[in-house]
């Protein structure tokens, strides 16, 4: 009886293991990046991708640049009411540009398309709203611009 008991915990913490590993595979980026922007991204091509998340606070800034080959994007991010036609609002341009120094990952300057704002910070009441953002010691948002010349898809994700 003792045996058969065992075998049952051997066969449950192998059950247990194989969950585990199986849920702690990682996301892609462009998955992430979806979700992130509520916007399917899978058809594009990643031109660019840096991040330097990690550390012990997960601090760190995240930029993807991604081309499509069509204009289906573009015909998605035009209907979408999180997507705003630029130019970008001041407070969006200094969080996403600005607060940077210029430095990349800054998002490019793009004359025709739709920027994406989504404020993560933990004390946000208006996530939309970046000027609601600004003046805080720390900053955890979305931002991102879409070039409706080039097909091309710019996002940052910064996190202090």
């Amino acid at each position: 009886m003792a045996r058969a008991g065992r075998k049952g915990l051997a066969a449950l913490l192998a059950a247990l293991l194989l969950l585990c590993l199986a849920g702690c595979r990682g996301k892609n980026h462009v998955q992430s990046l979806s979700e992130l922007l509520r916007l399917d991204v899978s058809g594009g091509t990643v031109a660019a991708y840096q991040d330097s998340h990690g550390g012990f606070h997960g601090d760190g800034a995240a930029y993807w640049a991604i081309t499509f080959p069509d204009d289906r994007v573009r015909k998605t991010i035009g209907e979408s009411s999180a997507w705003q036609p630029l130019p970008m609002t001041a407070a969006v341009n200094h969080l996403a540009c600005s607060l940077l120094d210029g430095q990349p990952p800054c998002l490019p300057e793009v004359e025709r398309g739709w920027y994406f704002f989504y404020d993560r910070h933990g004390q946000s009441r208006a996530p939309w709203d970046a000027a609601a953002a600004m003046g805080r010691h720390s900053y955890n948002f979305t931002a991102a611009v879409y070039d409706a010349d080039t097909d091309t898809l710019y996002c940052l994700v910064l996190d202090t």
